[in-house]
């Protein structure tokens, strides 16, 4: 393995870990969002509007996490410089390039993440079932009717 190869694949690690987080925190919404999701395929929702739904919640999620990564990540910068100096190390001085390339790449980047994170809990949210909203079915993840201590 060449040793650029070794550092893309390091550069993607933190990547990889922020979508495992973004789709377990999707799959938990969706999880206690059940309810309500098999209320909209009552009311005659299809499951491409719920994936809709999902999807665009995602969009959404992904466009103001990255708009607030853009400007803590700036402001991150500005800080650790400052701290830098604080402590007797210069660094070359040169102004903070921000351009619109970098806007419009790490938005893209940070939309196309977490659209591609939300893929999976977004198409197991097609699967909950209209009836899952009926009163006399239990919750997920909780006991039976039956077997239920009062």
């Amino acid at each position: 393995m060449r040793a650029g190869t070794r550092h893309g694949m390091k550069a993607l690690t933190p990547g990889n870990q922020g979508s495992f987080v973004i789709a377990n925190t999707l799959s938990i919404t969706i999880a206690q969002r059940t309810r309500e999701l098999a209320t909209l395929r009552t009311l005659g929702a299809t499951r491409r509007q719920v994936l809709g739904s999902v999807m665009i919640e995602a969009l959404v999620i992904g466009l103001l996490a990255s708009v607030a990564g853009l400007f803590v990540g700036l402001g991150l910068a500005r800080a650790l410089n400052s701290l830098l100096v604080s402590f007797g190390i210069d660094l070359p001085q040169t102004s903070t390039v921000f351009a619109t390339r970098t806007v419009v790449i790490s938005l893209l980047v940070g939309i196309l993440v977490t659209l591609a994170a939300a893929i999976r809990p977004a198409l197991r949210s097609t699967r909950v079932p209209p009836i899952a909203r009926a009163p006399c079915s239990p919750r997920p993840g909780s006991a039976s009717v039956a077997t239920r201590r009062w």
